[in-house]
């Protein structure tokens, strides 16, 4: 047999094997009614209770005032950030040897403006480099670096 009988022999039977499940169904899934027989499933309306979700809390904006910071060594830092007001916020400053203990870094509420900021000392002995700061106001948060030089 030639490639091009084998090709159309092979187009044949595929065919033919639609048109079987198309027009006889698919008695393995339980329908073995023909196009003819066949009728569109009618939807009825079941009344349900559908509750309401509740409203997502707003999520607390945090904006850097004058980030990135870049710091020298025995330097203060100071980190400003608008959010919203009366809110509570702290700060984590996470250099090499780990979290910051430095005094000014302490939990501190926005005024009634919004406006929050933090000073501490940057240590002598701290490593050089960039090293991420994370603000968390309310809900919010964000992140920005000091770069210690």
């Amino acid at each position: 047999m030639n490639a091009d009988v084998f090709r159309v022999v092979v187009k044949s039977v595929v065919l033919a094997a639609v048109v079987f499940v198309f027009v006889f169904g698919c008695v393995a899934c339980g329908d073995t009614s023909t196009p003819e027989q066949a009728q569109p499933a009618t939807p009825t309306a079941t009344p349900t209770s559908v509750e309401s979700p509740s409203p997502a809390a707003a999520q607390t904006v945090v904006t850097f005032l004058n980030a990135p910071l870049t710091v020298p060594r025995g330097s203060n830092a100071t980190l400003q950030v608008s959010t919203a007001a009366n809110t509570s916020c702290s700060i984590e400053v996470d250099y090499k040897s780990g979290p910051s203990t430095a005094a000014g870094l302490v939990t501190k509420n926005s005024d009634g403006a919004g406006n929050v900021s933090w000073t501490w000392k940057v240590g002598a002995n701290t490593t050089p480099g960039s090293w991420p700061i994370t603000v968390t106001c309310g809900t919010g948060s964000a992140q920005t670096h000091i770069t210690v030089t």
